[in-house]
């Protein structure tokens, strides 16, 4: 399989009571995990949902992450989604890959 860059894409964070959301102060990532990599819905929303397309190993660390997937995409990008949990860990969720066919 290749390895591309991961791009930061976003987190989400849950608010917790009065004292508000969580500052981030750690990414973390599970290197046995296969994380679901999606493509953006035809809204272009990412927060939408959109098709999965397969499953990638995310590897790396907080300024060099990579994942490992296979595509015959020609200039595939891919960006991370985080779930930030209240003692603001922020867990790799999903990966999104954007293409040049990704506003088709």
């Amino acid at each position: 399989m290749a390895q591309y860059p991961l791009r930061f894409g976003m987190s989400s964070v849950a608010w917790y009571g009065e004292d508000g959301p969580p500052q981030v102060t750690e990414y973390r990532v599970d290197p046995d995990r296969l994380y679901d990599v999606r493509v953006a819905a035809k809204s272009g929303d990412p927060t939408s949902g959109g098709l999965v397309v397969g499953a990638a190993r995310v590897g790396g660390g907080p300024d060099v992450w990579w994942v490992d997937f296979e595509t015959l995409e020609a200039n595939p990008r891919f960006y991370s989604i985080w779930h930030v949990d209240a003692a603001g860990i922020a867990h790799l969720h999903e990966v999104l890959l954007i293409t040049d066919r990704s506003a088709d």
